[in-house]
């Protein structure tokens, strides 16, 4: 059954779960809504079975329709009206990817009259849990040479480590708050329950070679060319 025509762009599904703080594990992961894009609006839909279609403008984005490649969705296992759908738009200068793009996000509990979070010079890497509830409770982000972190509205900068912006890669997580990033030519890990960055764990072969990695709850693996290597 068609829920919107003519044909939407930009559509991404956002997942929901139980999660349980004692084992900090999530079970029932399941689709809850898909965000997408009509007439230059954004909109959202229920993912669920049972419940009947019905379409609803989420914030009072205008310009959806100029939306740069692919939008970025992050979950919120706690309270899933804080979701999040992240994009960007072209600049003054028109033109996708370049210094001037603008940086949104909006969340799933945003109605028509909410206006989207201009994010600014910040460019999101990754999310951050809560151990204890499973909510976004924040971010990893570079802006102006520097990687910070946020809180989950994108406020409340502490800095992390002095840095290019376009030098701050995320590379996976071990666990919830073992994420491990690539700087430039190397490989760090940051610890979101201290909110530290280690030293400098691995230096790659290229700094901008292309990396194997597997990674479950605990550890983490990785080839750099030759050389093979694991953290736990």
């Amino acid at each position: 059954m068609p829920i919107e025509t003519p044909a939407v762009t930009n559509a991404e599904t956002i997942y929901h779960g139980t999660y349980n703080a004692a084992i900090r594990s999530l079970s029932d992961v399941h689709p809850r809504t898909v965000i997408y894009v009509k007439d230059g609006k954004l909109w959202k839909v229920s993912a669920l079975k049972q419940n009947s279609p019905s379409p609803a403008q989420i914030s009072s984005e205008r310009a959806a329709n100029e939306i740069c490649g692919n939008a970025s969705t992050d979950s919120d296992f706690s309270n899933h009206n804080n979701a999040v759908y992240r994009y960007s738009l072209p600049g003054p200068d028109g033109s996708c990817y370049t210094a001037d793009d603008i940086r949104k996000m909006v969340k799933v509990g945003m109605s028509a009259a909410d206006a989207p979070t201009n994010l600014g010079n910040i460019r999101p890497i990754t999310s951050i849990m809560d151990p204890q509830t499973g909510a976004l409770k924040g971010w990893l982000a570079a802006d102006n040479g520097n990687l910070n972190s946020y809180d989950a509205n994108f406020t409340n900068p502490s800095s992390i480590k002095k840095t290019s912006t376009q030098d701050v890669n995320y590379v996976a997580s071990a666990g919830i708050t073992r994420i491990f990033l690539r700087i430039y030519g190397d490989l760090y890990l940051y610890n979101a329950d201290t909110g530290s960055l280690s030293a400098s764990l691995h230096t790659f072969s290229s700094p901008f070679t292309s990396i194997t990695s597997r990674h479950d709850g605990e550890s983490f693996f990785f080839v750099d060319g030759n050389y093979s290597g694991s953290f736990e």
